[in-house]
C-alpha cells in the first residue's frame, strides 16, 4: 500500500509539472499576441475616439458595469473618450486601465491612469491619478443621485477609481480588462438592437435572438437586420426619396444593396461612388463580411444620411480639404459627405472587430491546441507510468528470482565447498591408509623375505635335526637293543 502511494505521488508530481510548463507557454503565447494585438487596439481606440458618446453608451448597456453608474458618473463620462488596456510585460504581474477624457467643466485631468500590481505572493496593490475637480469639493461630484439599479453596493465609478485601499476584489477592473475592453463594439451596438427588437413586438425569430442583459454578436445583429421586420420596413420607405436602379440590385447573379438609397431626392449627384467606396474598403480589410453584414452597414448608412437630410444638420467638418476632394472626385453632396464621414469611424471598428476576432480566435485555437498537445502528453505520461509500473513489477518479480536463484547458488557453493574439503581430508585419510597399507605390505613383504629365509634355513636344520636326532637315537638305543639282544 504504502508503495502505491510512493507510485502515485510521483506521477502527481509528475502531472504537476507538465501543468506548470503548459502555463509557461501558453504564458509565452499570450505575450506574443498581446504585443500583435496592440497596433489594433491602437487603431481602434482612434476610430473609437471619433464616435461620440461612444463610451458612456457602452458602459451603460453593459448588464454589470451599469450598476456602478450614477447620475453624476453618466454626466461626466460623456466626456470620456478613450479607454485602453495596458497589461505588464509579464502579463500576470498587473496591469493599468487609462481613462482619457476631452475637455469638461468636472474635472482637469485629461487622463486618469489605475494601476493594479500583482506581487509573487498573489497579493494586489493599486495606486491611482489624483482627480483634480473644478467644483471644489472634497470628495467631487456630490453623490445623491438615484443609482443604476444598484441595491447593494454604494460604490460609483469615480469612488471606484480613488479607492486604492481595498484592491483584492476588483470587479470593476476586471469586467473593463477581461470583457469590454476585448470588444466593447458589440455593448455599443447592444442599444440599437434593443430598440429594434422591441419595436417589434411579437417577431417569434427575435426573441429566438434576444439576448437578456447581455452583449449581442456580430452575427446576430445581421440576423436581426436581415429578418426584421421594421428595419426592412424603414428600408423600403428609404425607396422614396430615389429611385433605384435594377442594375445595381443584381450584379453576375448576385443580390447586392442599392447604394442610390442614400441620394438625396432633390439632388442631381449620386451617391454611388461614395458607397463603392466604402464597401472597397470594407473588402480591403475584411474580406469576410457576408450579405447580412453588409446589409446591416447599408442600413445604419442610410439612417445617418437621412438623418441629417431631414434635420438638415450643419455638422461642422474638420478638414475642409476633405470635402472638397470627396465633392469633386465622389460628387458628392454635403449631406452624403457628412454621413459618410460620421459613418465611416464605426465602419472602420467593425473592420478591426472582426480583424481582433480573428486574432482573439487563432489565440484561443493556439491555446485549444496546446490544451490538446497537454492532454496528450499527460495521457501518453499516464500509459507510460502503467507500463513503467508494469516493468517494474516484472523487473521486482525477476529480481526476486534472481535472489532466489542467487541464494542457492551460495548455498551450493558452500555445500560444494564443505564436500571439497571433506573429499580432500576423505582423499587424505585415503592416502595416508594406502601409504600405511604399503607400508604393511613392504613389512610383509619384509616377513616374507625373512620368513622364506627361515623356512629355508629351518628345512636344512630340520633336516639335519631329524638326521642327528635318528642318529641319536639310534645310538641311544644301541645299548637297549645290545641289552635286547642280550
Amino acid at each position: 500500500m504504502q508503495k502505491a502511494f510512493e507510485s502515485i505521488g510521483e506521477v502527481q508530481n509528475e502531472i504537476d509539472r507538465l501543468n506548470e510548463q503548459a502555463s509557461e507557454e501558453i504564458l509565452q503565447v499570450e505575450q506574443k499576441f498581446n504585443k500583435l494585438r496592440q497596433p489594433n487596439y491602437k487603431k481602434r481606440s482612434d476610430l473609437i475616439s471619433k464616435i461620440p458618446s461612444f463610451w458612456i453608451s457602452v458602459f451603460l448597456n453593459h448588464p454589470q458595469l451599469s450598476t456602478y453608474l450614477d447620475q453624476d458618473d453618466e454626466a461626466i463620462l460623456q466626456h470620456l473618450k478613450r479607454v485602453d488596456v495596458e497589461e505588464h510585460e509579464d502579463i500576470k504581474s498587473g496591469y493599468r486601465i487609462k481613462f482619457t477624457f476631452e475637455q469638461n467643466n468636472y474635472i482637469d485631468n485629461d487622463v486618469l491612469v489605475k494601476e493594479f500590481n500583482i506581487n509573487e505572493a498573489s497579493e494586489t496593490t493599486c495606486k491611482a491619478t489624483t482627480i483634480r475637480w473644478k467644483n471644489e469639493t472634497k470628495n467631487g461630484p456630490a453623490k445623491e443621485g438615484r443609482k443604476r439599479s444598484h441595491e447593494n453596493d454604494n460604490s460609483s465609478f469615480f469612488s471606484w477609481f480613488s479607492n486604492t485601499s481595498d484592491a483584492g476584489v476588483d470587479d470593476f477592473g476586471e469586467i473593463i480588462k477581461d470583457d469590454i475592453f476585448v470588444n466593447p463594439l458589440q455593448y455599443y451596438l447592444a442599444a440599437t438592437t434593443d430598440e429594434d427588437e422591441n419595436s417589434a413586438g411579437e417577431n417569434e425569430e427575435e426573441e429566438d435572438l434576444d439576448n437578456e442583459d447581455g452583449p449581442i454578436s456580430n452575427e446576430k445583429i445581421c440576423l436581426i437586420v436581415k429578418t426584421n421586420p421594421v428595419i426592412l420596413n424603414k428600408l423600403s420607405v428609404i425607396t422614396s426619396y430615389s429611385q433605384p436602379s435594377s442594375n445595381s440590385i443584381y450584379q453576375n447573379g448576385h443580390q447586392k444593396y442599392n447604394h442610390l438609397l442614400v441620394s438625396s431626392k432633390d439632388s442631381t449627384s449620386s451617391i454611388g461612388d461614395c458607397w463603392n467606396q466604402v464597401l472597397a474598403l470594407l473588402h480591403t480589410h475584411c474580406d469576410n463580411l457576408n450579405d447580412n453584414e453588409q446589409s446591416f452597414i447599408a442600413y445604419k448608412f442610410t439612417l445617418c444620411h437621412l438623418r441629417h437630410m431631414h434635420n438638415n444638420d450643419e455638422t461642422e467638418i474638420c478638414d475642409k480639404r476633405d470635402v472638397d476632394v470627396c465633392l469633386k472626385r465622389l460628387h458628392l453632396n454635403l449631406n452624403a459627405f457628412i454621413a459618410y464621414t460620421e459613418f465611416f469611424p464605426f465602419i472602420q471598428s467593425v473592420c478591426y472587430v472582426m480583424k481582433e476576432k480573428n486574432h482573439q480566435q487563432e489565440f484561443d485555437n493556439r491555446i485549444n491546441t496546446l490544451l490538446y498537445e497537454t492532454r496528450n502528453t499527460i495521457n501518453n505520461l499516464l500509459t507510460s507510468v502503467k507500463k513503467q509500473q508494469m516493468i517494474s513489477e516484472q523487473w521486482i518479480k525477476n529480481l526476486k528470482i534472481q535472489n532466489s536463484i542467487m541464494s542457492n547458488a551460495i548455498k551450493l557453493k558452500n555445500l560444494v565447498v564443505t564436500n571439497t574439503y571433506k573429499t580432500q581430508d576423505l582423499i587424505e585419510k585415503i592416502i595416508h591408509t594406502a601409504q600405511h597399507e604399503y607400508d604393511l605390505l613392504k613389512q610383509i613383504c619384509s616377513l616374507s623375505q625373512t620368513i622364506q629365509t627361515i623356512v629355508r634355513i629351518s628345512t636344512t636344520k630340520t633336516f639335519w635335526f631329524y638326521l642327528i636326532s635318528l642318529l641319536s637315537v639310534y645310538l641311544l638305543t644301541i645299548p637297549r637293543r645290545t641289552n635286547a639282544l642280550r
